[in-house]
Order: C-alpha cells, then structure tokens, then sequence
C-alpha cells in the first residue's frame, strides 16, 4: 500500500461533521501557517503600547537574521524561511486527505480559496526570485562580453544544479496544491469524470514529492545535513555548524561566488551602485538555495506528519527541522556579512537617479558700472532662468575606487546651450557724426542656480581635469579609455538621449564681470563709436579623445575663453549643447527624518551607539543601526525620500514575523542614502501620512530682482504652509526657520548674513550700509515637520526658497518680464546676443585697441581723438 493510500483510508474515518466543526480554525490556521503571515488575530483595536510579549515564529529558532543581514536578504526569501521556522501549523497533506471523504459531488470552497491564496503567495516568491537570477544572468553575460567571466559563470551553474532538486520538490508542492484545488472545484460542479483525472494528479505529484526524498527512487536524493554543507562549500566561508562546538574542518579552503563576483565588477563595472546591485543580486542566488532547502524541509515535516497515526511529527523529523532552519540561518548570516564587506559601504541604487534641487531663483538683475561707465551710461540687466529649474533631474554616481560623487544634470528638458548663459543688450546714442553702440552682457541667472546644490554638497567643476571622476580607471582602459561618453552610456548605464551628444562642450565655474575685460574702440566703417562692455567666461571646448593620462597641461588646453562682445564671440557656440557636472565632497552631508507611529516606535544610532535626532544631518553612507519596537499591527519599515517615495522596505511583515524577539524589538542595519531620508514605520493603525504644499511657501516684501539703493534698510518677510495646523498625530506643515544673505558674483556665492526664527511673526530687517553693491539673494529655510504626541517634529530635508535683489548707486526698477521663459518647461528663447536698438553692423572686429580709462584725462585724450576723422594712414597702419 503506498503512502498515499494510507493517508486516504486513515483519513475516511473521519465525519464530515468534524471537518464542518473545525473548518474555520483550520482557514484561520492554514493561512498563519502556509502564508508567510505572522501567526496572531488583529480584532482592529489599536494598541497603544507595543508591550505585549512577541513569540516568534518558533520557539527553537534560536539563531536570528543578523543586522547587515536583514539590509541585503530579499523579501521573498525572508517570507520562505518565516514559513519554514515555524514548528506547528497547518497541514495541507492531511487536510487534502479529508477533501477526498466527501460525499460525492461536494467540494470544499475554504479548500479552494487556501489554495488560490497560497498558489498565489508562492507565484509571488517565484517572481521575485525568478526576476532576481534573471538580473544577475543579465549582468554576468553583460559584463562577460568585456571580461572572461567563465568561472563565476561556472560556479553558478554547479550552485543551480546542487540547489534543483530544492526547486523540483518545491514545485511537486506547488502541482499539488493547484490539483487539490481542481479536484474540489470539479467536486462542486459535479464534473466526477474531472474529479477522477485531478485526483489522480494529487496522487501523482504526492508520490513525486515522496520519492525526492528515497534513495532507492533517486540518484541524489534530498539530504539535508549533506546537502546544506555542499551548498556551503560554494556559497560560504564557514561551513554552519548548529549545536556543534568548533567542529573539525569548519573554515572552508576557497571562496567562490561572491568573492568571484566581486573581482569582476570592480575589473568591469563604473559605478559603486552597479556593484552593489550585482553583490546583493549573487548574494541573494546564494540565500534563495538555503531558502528553498528549509522550505522543502519544512514540507517534509508535514508530509510526515500526515502519515503519523496522531497527526503529530515524529521526534527526530522536528529535530531535524530545528538544525535546518538554524544552520540555514548560519549560512544566510554568512552571506549578509560577506556582501557587506564587498558591498555595504557602496552607493545604492535608489541613488542614482535622482530629483536634486538647486540653489535657485527665478530671476535677478545686476547693474553694470565701472571705470568710464561709471560716469557715463550705467544700465541695469535683467537676469532670467532660461535652463535651471529649482529641481532638476540628475544621475548621481560615484566611481568604484574614486573619492567622490558626482552629479550630470539630465537634458529631459532640453540642452542647455551657450545662448541661455548670455544677457545682452545694446544701448544707442546719436551724434553729429553718427549713432554712437553701447554693448552690454553679463552671466545669465542659470549660472547662479547651476553652481551649487542648495545644500552645497556639490558644485560645479572647475577644470576638464574633474571629469576623471566619471570613470573607474580599470573598466575605462578596457573600454578603449578614450570615449567618455561612450563609456558613460555602454558602461555606466546612462540614457544617451538624457546627455547632450558626444561633441558637446561643458560649463565650468570661471568667469569675467565686464568691468574686467570691457574695451572701448573705434571700428571702422562705423561712423559712431562702438562701446563694448561685455563679460567673458571660460568652458570646455571639447571632450573627445579624453584620456586619464592627460598632463596638466593637454587638461587646461581643452578650457576656452569667450568674450560676449558681438565683435569677438563665436557664433558658432549660440546653439552648441553643454554638460553640466558637478562634483561633491568625500563626506556629504544629508538630513535624516523619523516618523513614529501611536503604535511602533523607532531608535536610531550611529556605530558609536549614540542615538540620532530626527532632523539631524548624517554622513551618506554612515551606517545607521535601527531598533524597531511594534506589535501585533506592525507592516512595514520604509526608507523614503523626502518627497514620499519609497527607496528601500528595510523589513516587511513577514521579515518582523522572523526576527521579533519576544518583546516585539528587531534591531537592523543599513546606510545613510546619498540625499535627505526618512525612516518610516507603517502599522494597520497607522492614519495616513500627510505632507504640506510647498508652493504656499513665499517671501514677502522683495520682488525677484529688485534694487535698492546702498544703506535702504531691506524689510521682508516669510508666509509657510500650515503653520498653524493642529497637534493631530501626523499633521505636517513647512514652518519659516531661518534665512540668509548670499552674495552673488563671478567668484560663486558667499554668505554676509543671517538669522533664524521661533514663532511669529517671521520677519526680519537687513541693514544694507556694510555691503557692497552688486548682487545678492535672500533665501528663507522652511522647516519640515510633523506632528507626534501634540509636539512638532523635525524631519529634516528643509524647504528653501530665494529671492534675488541687487544694491546699486542708481537704482533702476525692474521691469516685467515679457517672454521671460516659464521655470516648468524647456527654454523658449531669451535674450542670449540679441540686440535691442539699432541693428548690429556685421562687420570683423578690427578696433585700434582696448582704452583702460582709469584716469580722467585719459578718458578725455580718448573722446578727443575719436572726434576726429580716421585719416588713411590711421587706417592702414590699424590693418598692419
């Protein structure tokens, strides 16, 4: 008689009056036990304190998932080994059993719907893992078409052969469970000819389970004490040794896979986050094959179960399951801390790409002056945001073996071009002997947003000697180590279509004010006098070619120099297209927010162990170990930027469910993301997290742009967003902080002031009588908070906003901006080299010389000669 036959005849004498009477305990059970589901009843009450003592998912469980751990392993191998380490739960071999007693013609609709569920859950698992090797198979034979990869390759493939017999049985379970659940609905329907064919099918999918497990059925039959220890001998550094003191031979001789792996990404990868993905990836195939062993285990308890006269495991089946789930635990554990030796100090991917925000305003103004403008026509430029927009879209890297991060502004709005740098107007003034030209320029206002990020942890480069920080030195020499920005698309992943083309040029910090470089000439065949008072800039005039051999001299012959005057300007560069990196420090700087709930609290604390305030900035990449204290209503741990979305679910339900200990605390790890974070805790209770409109925040008293005349005492104020919201539990409102005075010029930006703000009213007086004239900006820091427990919480990643204003002699009123380009879209034109007034004569610049007029008799020498006709010896000895 063959097992299967046992269960059934055991099971016919049961009633059907039992199977009524326990038919929903065994839905409830079945669910908890199956389902990766922690093992508890919500009635929807609220808890107030999470106190209540937690069990665990099984009281001989006693190795835990470690902090490191716990940031690598991915959920759905979390969900397999919660379902494994429990030690009593429902049993579908024997309640299929009782499924075939019914009376003909009846099925057992609880029946069906456990089996969809779990079906489902499993499908679920499958997926994710599924997807999991299906990336890293991606990875390796991308990375092998650079790189000989032949045995990572190989030693993966005797990990999937070594780990398929896991998979076979695993999936004689998944067959069975969708035949069960046939055979029910053909009962149901009265289809008895259907009823027939599933229930043959349950009885064979049964005795294929049963035969992974016998010798005489088998070649390599399931052993899990062999078994672990082989997968091991791949995957580990330490063979797992539960309940055995230093056993013999524990150290492993060689390290494969991830050792394998991570030699080859730092051979052929860019970028720290490529890495970080292909360690968790290679980690996590190691994981899924411990995972799916004590699964199998965990089933074949049950099976045995259900062959037992009492419906109990026999001893020596439990105590096998209690070594499996806790050297499975070992070996997963030893994985966690291999990839994070490789891997966990590495940017993540959620960083990558990235919505940075600028130091940014609309629009300014400045006013040109200086030498013999400054007692002659002084005018003021109106400066406006062609490109910039106060969040712009960027990738975000960091080179494996560089020291720095790096930020490329995206084009999905548009290049910027040469043109959008550049404000010109001309200026008229008839005379007896004709129309007197006034050129002036200065640096548009995207220059001013684009020179830093508005928390200063980057700003742009200086030199074509900083675009070495793009590459990784070995994976660039094995691209050809020349093609910057085929390297950028074919290694580093980027979207060509999202960089401007590969001939661009690329904007850097330098440039001249027109006091500097103006001329005053005389150009012949123009009747009047041209005067040209107009700025110069540096660029990188090209990046092909580009090598990380280049001496300091091949780097600073790649910088060019432009005079905006129309008489020396290009125009060729109008419309060329330019990159926009900018560089950040080792050691950035970012906020960290922390959101509790009535019913979950959180602690979070550096590698000192010293706890961190929400609100608080951290280091990126600064490990932040977090304790985690809930109950009965917990469902997620979340890390989150701060505009809501998710980057990374440090802990599911399921992952609680494993590692609670029985006070309901789980201690984690991850590290500090390369942007402003908030670490979230989401319960059943939890009321929906509320966030303040931005765009309710303003600036009061000062017009972007304004000028004032120096010593005018400059009033303004700040209005945020629910300053006045009430002390509900997650009220959430921007609330004027602070604010600052920048001065803004060629040399960058400078902070000369500031203050900060408790209450109302958010006001404040800046004297203007110590500044110099010129530009500057007003930004006002709005604070974002929330409320917890009727007090105002920080939670870090401050709203800023600016406005420009400019301090001059003569002061000028701004005028409306008409045209001016909308902030929300591409450029639509602007004032970049396009004259007001009479048009510009397109003749070549051949001007006697540049008048340093910084004296006035010089100044009066040279209005002299200019009101004397050019003789044509004057002529020719200016074209020698």
């Amino acid at each position: 008689m063959s097992d299967t036959e046992r269960i059934f005849r055991r099971n016919r004498a049961r009633t059907l009056a039992r199977h009524s009477r326990y038919a929903l305990a065994c839905v409830l059970a079945f669910c908890l036990a199956l389902l990766p589901i922690a093992p508890r009843i919500d009635f929807g009450e609220p808890a107030i304190e999470p106190t209540r003592a937690y069990a665990g998912p099984a009281e001989f469980l006693t190795e835990k998932l470690a902090d490191e751990t716990i940031d690598f392993v991915d959920d759905a191998i979390v969900s397999s080994l919660d379902y494994a380490a429990e030690k009593t739960g429902y049993n579908l071999f024997s309640k299929a059993a009782d499924l075939l007693t019914l009376p003909s013609g009846k099925g057992d609709r609880e029946i069906e719907k456990l089996c969809n569920e779990i079906l489902s859950q499993l499908g679920a698992v499958d997926q994710d893992i599924k997807d999991l090797g299906d990336q890293l198979t991606s990875e390796i034979l991308k990375l092998g078409a650079v790189y000989s990869t032949d045995q990572w390759a190989n030693d993966r493939r005797t990990l999937t052969e070594m780990a398929q017999k896991y998979t076979d049985t695993y999936n004689y379970y998944q067959h069975f469970l969708d035949a069960t659940q046939n055979y029910s609905k053909a009962q149901e329907s009265g289809d008895t000819q259907g009823a027939e064919g599933f229930k043959t099918k349950m009885e064979g999918y049964l005795q294929n389970f049963a035969d992974s497990f016998d010798p005489a059925k088998t070649g390599d039959p399931i052993s899990f004490a062999s078994d672990i220890r082989k997968l091991a001998s791949v995957c580990c550094e330490t063979y797992p040794n539960y309940g055995v003191q230093n056993p013999a031979g524990s150290t492993l001789p060689q390290l494969y896979l991830l050792k394998e792996a991570n030699g080859v990404c730092d051979q052929t990868q860019a970028y720290e986050h490529q890495k970080f993905a292909t360690i968790s990836a290679q980690a996590n195939e190691c994981m899924e094959a411990f995972a799916k062993l004590a699964y199998a285990n965990r089933l074949w308890v049950d099976y045995q179960a259900s062959l037992s006269p009492d419906g109990q495991a026999p001893a020596q089946y439990l105590t096998e399951q209690e070594t499996v789930i806790n050297e499975t635990v070992q070996a997963i554990n030893d994985l966690g801390a291999q990839a994070e030796r490789y891997a966990g100090a590495l940017m993540r991917p959620y960083d990558f790409n990235v919505d940075v925000d600028m130091s940014y305003t609309e629009r300014g103004s400045t006013h040109m002056y200086g030498h013999y403008l400054a007692f002659s026509r002084p005018i003021d430029l109106n400066l406006y945001a062609v490109w910039s927009r106060y969040t712009m879209s960027a990738y975000q890297g960091k080179a494996l073996n560089g020291s720095a991060p790096f930020l490329l502004l995206k084009t999905d709005h548009g290049a910027l071009v040469h043109r959008d740098l550049i404000v010109y107007e001309r200026d008229t003034m008839p005379t007896p002997r004709g129309t007197n030209y006034w050129d002036y320029s200065t640096m548009n206002q995207d220059w001013y947003n684009l020179v830093s990020t508005y928390d200063s942890n980057y700003r742009l480069v200086e030199g074509a000697g900083d675009f070495a920080a793009l590459v990784n030195p070995q994976s660039y020499a094995l691209s050809g180590g020349h093609d910057l920005f085929s390297y950028l698309t074919g290694y580093g992943d980027m979207d060509a279509s999202l960089l401007p083309p590969s001939s661009t040029t690329a904007l850097i910090q330098k440039w001249y004010p027109a006091d500097k470089t103006h001329d005053m000439s005389e150009h012949f065949d123009h009747p009047g006098m041209v005067g040209s008072w107009c700025f110069t800039y540096d660029y990188v005039a090209d990046l092909t070619n580009y090598t990380l051999n280049q001496s300091s001299h091949e780097l600073s012959n790649r910088v060019k120099n432009a005079n905006t005057s129309p008489y020396h300007y290009d125009k060729n560069l109008y419309d060329q297209s330019m990159l926009v990196m900018l560089t950040g420090s080792s050691s950035q700087s970012h906020t960290i927010g922390i959101e509790q709930q009535p019913d979950a609290s959180i602690t979070v604390r550096d590698d000192n162990g010293n706890d961190i305030a929400s609100g608080s900035h951290r280091r990126s990449s600064d490990k932040l170990s977090i304790i985690l204290n809930a109950g009965d209503s917990f469902e997620s741990l979340d890390l989150m930027d701060h505009r809501g979305n998710v980057l990374d679910t440090l802990l599911t339900a399921d992952g609680f469910n494993l590692c609670a200990d029985e006070h309901g605390l789980v201690t984690l790890s991850t590290s500090m993301p390369y942007k402003d974070c908030v670490i979230r805790v989401t319960t059943k209770n939890s009321a929906p997290s509320e966030t303040a409109d931005e765009s309710l925040c303003s600036i009061e008293g000062v017009v972007d742009g304004q000028t004032f005349a120096p010593g005018d005492p400059i009033v303004f104020s700040a209005e945020g967003a629910n300053v006045e919201a009430d002390h509900a539990w997650g009220a959430a409102r921007l609330r004027p902080s602070s604010w600052r005075i920048e001065s803004l010029s060629d040399g960058g930006i400078v902070e000369v002031a500031d203050g900060a703000w408790s209450a109302h009213p958010f006001e404040a007086l800046l004297a203007t009588g110590g500044l110099n004239e010129g530009m500057y900006r007003i930004v006002v820091t709005f604070a974002r908070e929330r409320s917890e427990d009727g007090v105002w919480i920080d939670m870090g990643a401050p709203y800023r906003l600016g406005r420009s204003f400019t301090l001059a002699s003569a002061p000028v009123e701004p005028e409306p901006a008409p045209g001016a380009p909308d902030n929300a879209g591409p450029a639509q034109g602007g004032s970049a080299l396009a004259a007001t007034g009479d048009p510009l004569p397109l003749v070549p610049f051949v001007g006697i010389g540049i008048f340093s007029l910084i004296a006035c008799a010089a100044a009066a020498f040279a209005c002299a000669r200019r009101n004397q006709p050019a003789t044509r010896n004057d002529r020719r000895a200016a074209r020698r």
